[in-house]
């Protein structure tokens, strides 16, 4: 036997084994199993930047027999780099096309007119804000925007705007990007796409005269049962933190039962709490404490949420004291003091938690809740989404509260104002010929 013959790796190259195919490729093998090829891809196939060997990419031979695992070895190297490069070309020609692309043109465009005296530097920066936010809620932070313009689809840009009104962005901001949105499409039509179509658009004004999608109390009941169920009974139970993982769990299932415990929890926090949709993939265990009022002796949940801008802490309080229950029994099973309250086992990517999993997989089991209870859409046939938790919680709050709740400190809590309010919420309510009341006095913490 020769010296090749008797090892169990070997590096091609180093053997002398002649050929067009990587000069990292190389055979091993455990035991008697099939024998395995592997080689290091370069970086610039993978669009990797800086220095290094790139990836290991590997995969069986399928044989036992060394001379046929070095023929097929060669085979599939020199297939799989040609498969990389057309990869890679494909995506250098996308991007060449893409949304990222013309915006790069209309944003040198603007450069030029404003040395042209023709715009100033804040129509600029209002369109980079558009294009990039510290939220992750802009355009150029949306993974279409780096396809080939035509390749993308109006399910697309209508789900990006659905996520923007949860998040709670107004009718300007979001008419602002569809006006961006626009200007590129039109950029595209004038350089490379002249039959390009605009994509379809979502009605941003009101949809509808009536009140805001909002459950009502029937429904709600309805739908925390069915997340009940959906959790395996284990949702509404204070669990240590080893009976919790023991809740079944898999991350290739979004639909699996810890998540939908977590969502029960998640939209319980949401109405008693008045939770912003953009607050549920940030808000941490930590950002809780009980909290007591000496003069009326109310207790109450405290918040202290850091500003998505300024990062200042902004305090607010819960509505009910129930709210202390559900925070104690999502601490009982933390990790950590400062884990996220909401699926801690999703990563969340450094300064932009908001493109991480967590939202996602939030929004997909509250979606499939709302089917299996029927309640997909409401009585104007309008879609129910995350948000209707937050409407929600303030239609309760006004029917419980009727005649004692002061306006002025459950706008301060819930992160609005009163004349939002009195436009959104009481122009709904019965309680609206009595704003005169409602604007005195109060049993919510005031601090």
């Amino acid at each position: 036997m020769t010296r090749f013959e008797t090892r169990d790796q070997v590096r091609l190259a180093a053997e002398g084994v002649r050929g067009t195919y990587p000069h990292s490729l190389t055979l091993y093998r455990r035991m008697s199993s099939n024998w395995y090829a592997a080689f290091y891809a370069d970086r610039d196939l993978l669009g990797l930047q800086g220095v290094g060997r790139g990836k290991r990419i590997t995969s069986s031979m399928g044989t036992t027999d060394r001379q046929e695992a070095i023929k097929r070895a060669k085979a599939w190297a020199q297939g799989k780099q040609q498969e990389l490069v057309a990869i890679r070309d494909r995506g250098i020609e996308e991007k060449a096309s893409s949304l990222e692309h013309y915006w790069n043109l209309h944003i040198e465009n603007l450069e030029r007119q404003k040395k042209a005296g023709i715009v100033k530097q804040r129509k600029i920066d209002e369109q980079k804000y558009l294009w990039r936010t510290k939220e992750g809620h802009g355009l150029g932070q949306q993974e279409f925007t780096k396809k080939n313009i035509i390749s993308i689809t109006n399910g697309e840009i209508l789900d990006y705007f659905d996520r923007l009104e949860e998040k709670g962005l107004g009718t300007k901001q979001r008419a602002s990007i569809k006006t961006l949105i626009r200007c590129l499409y039109e950029i595209a039509m004038r350089h490379d796409y002249p039959e390009i179509n605009h994509p379809r658009f979502p009605r941003l004004g009101n949809k509808s005269k009536g009140a805001p999608t909002y459950f009502t109390s029937g429904e709600w009941l309805r739908l925390l049962k069915i997340i009940q169920r959906l959790a395996g009974g284990n949702a509404g139970k204070t669990l240590s933190r080893s009976e919790f993982l023991q809740v079944s769990f898999s991350k290739a299932n979004n639909l699996c039962e810890r998540n939908f415990l977590e969502l029960y929890d998640c939209l319980l926090l949401m109405n008693h709490c008045l939770l912003r949709v953009q607050d549920l993939y940030r808000v941490r265990v930590n950002h809780f404490a009980e909290y007591s009022e000496k003069k009326t002796g109310l207790s109450a949940l405290e918040i202290s949420l850091p500003d998505p801008k300024t990062k200042q802490l902004k305090k607010t309080y819960s509505t009910t004291e129930r709210a202390i229950e559900y925070w104690k029994r999502i601490k009982s099973r933390s990790e950590q003091k400062d884990s996220y309250c909401f699926l801690p086992q999703y990563e969340r990517p450094p300064g932009n938690p908001e493109n991480g999993r967590t939202y996602k997989v939030l929004r997909q089991c509250f979606k499939a809740a709302l089917k299996e209870a029927d309640l997909e859409t409401d009585s104007f046939g309008r879609p129910h989404t995350l948000t209707s938790v937050r409407h929600t919680a303030f239609m309760l709050v006004l029917e419980r509260n009727e005649g004692r709740i002061d306006l002025q400190t459950l706008a301060q809590n819930g992160h609005t104002s009163v004349e939002m309010l009195s436009r959104t919420y009481l122009a709904h309510h019965n309680v609206k010929r009595r704003l005169p009341d409602l604007l005195h006095g109060s049993d919510l913490i005031t601090t």
